[in-house]
């Protein structure tokens, strides 16, 4: 090794020389657009990655990640970009982001995003994310990571100012198959869906990962997996005092954790689990 090679090595070492990420891709998200007369703000942020919506954006760079991987390359994901504006009689939210060559020798093929709007919205957001990487981690057995920071977007509706916070997070896996065994809990209204939930899910292991809610049909689903959990219930209010009951039942279960949270005509409702 001459002195030449000697002085660079040094220099990487010391953190003065980093290696080029190598682009292969661009994905652009789907535009989304809610009219201002009449916007389920669940969705302006949901065309990001939402169980609501059968494309969105974790899905085209998911099916990315794997087109490349595919072709022999370890991928990973940068560059994240969303907006959320108005435009004429919308609101619009438009996302993108860079894939790339991974650095860190681990093939990410999985991209997933939480989110939320609105109302308390950093400290719902936060407590979505939390221990999610383990969760995502332990699921797919491979290796998650947060990608970048947090996203706080703001936007003015009819003289408000609304504002939901992002997170995405990239997993490596060796395969994408889902636990076999999937429960589905349906109730004929939104109480007897509490009351189901309260009687079916007691000391079960279940995917967090996996839930699904369909609230217009009052229909939860989920698969078995290694998650341990005293009960998942859901809670609705119609009085607007939902976050001072979320902060009393947390003062009381300290393992609360929130799934999904909504809005249904004039109900607030929300999914825990303890």
């Amino acid at each position: 090794m001459n002195l030449h090679e000697d002085i660079h090595r040094i220099k990487q070492m010391m953190g003065l020389i980093t290696e080029q990420t190598r682009v292969l891709g661009r994905v652009l998200g789907p535009v989304g657009k809610q009219p201002i007369s009449n916007p389920d703000l669940d969705l302006v942020h949901g065309i990001l990655g939402s169980k609501r919506i059968q494309d969105d954006f974790t899905e085209r760079v998911t099916q990315s990640l794997k087109d490349w991987n595919n072709k022999g390359y370890k991928t990973d994901v940068t560059n994240i970009k969303i907006k959320t504006y108005i435009q004429g009689n919308d609101i619009i939210t438009e996302s993108s982001c860079d894939i790339v060559e991974s650095m860190d020798g681990n093939s990410y093929n999985e991209f997933t995003t939480r989110g939320s709007i609105g109302d308390d919205f950093d400290t719902r957001h936060d407590g979505q994310i939390d221990g999610l990487v383990d969760r995502l981690t332990q699921y797919y057995g491979g290796n998650a990571k947060q990608v970048g920071k947090p996203f706080v977007i703001s936007f003015n509706f009819n003289g408000t100012n609304v504002s939901y916070k992002q997170s995405f997070f990239v997993v490596s896996s060796d395969s994408g198959e889902e636990p076999k065994t999937k429960t589905t809990i349906k109730g004929t209204d939104i109480g007897d869906l509490r009351t189901k939930l309260k009687e079916q899910t007691r000391n079960i292991s279940i995917d967090l990962n996996s839930v699904t809610i369909n609230m217009d049909e009052y229909k939860i689903s989920f698969n078995s997996g290694n998650e341990q959990i005293q009960i998942m219930s859901l809670i609705f209010d119609d009085k607007g005092q939902m976050s001072d009951r979320l902060v009393m039942i947390k003062s009381k279960n300290p393992t609360m954790r929130i799934i999904e949270q909504g809005k249904d005509s004039n109900i607030d409702w929300v999914v825990v689990i303890i």
